[in-house]
């Protein structure tokens, strides 16, 4: 019975690590020498008891994709409450990529990163 339930982990392991491996190829081979900007918008409003979960898996996103490119979670204030909006300010100091601001503060900094020199 053990055998039987070590033999189907095994396989679900590495059926995970297959699709891994496809997704890095795919990765690799759509990859171009065009850099541009990743932004991912995360607009909170009221007491949201996830806030950091939430932020924690929009960095995480982020990170599975590779190259070089500027990759920027933008947390949108739109009414939060002061126990949330501490908890965005906490993952701003941990998290370089994530900044915290208003409504229009977020569209000042979506202008500036995509303005045309």
């Amino acid at each position: 019975m053990w055998e039987i339930c070590l033999k189907i982990l095994l396989a679900l392991l590495m059926i995970i690590g297959l699709t891994d491996v496809f997704r890095m190829l795919c990765n690799w081979l759509l990859k171009t020498r065009v850099k541009g900007k990743i932004v991912y918008f995360l607009p909170l409003s009221g007491h949201s008891e996830e806030a950091e979960i939430a932020l924690r898996g929009a960095v995480n996103r982020l990170r599975w994709f590779s190259g070089k490119e500027e990759k920027k979670v933008i947390c949108v204030n739109c009414g939060v409450d002061k126990e949330t909006e501490e908890v965005c300010r906490k993952m701003t100091e941990e998290f370089r990529s994530i900044s915290f601001c208003g409504r229009e503060e977020a569209m000042r900094k979506i202008e500036r990163m995509f303005a045309k020199p």
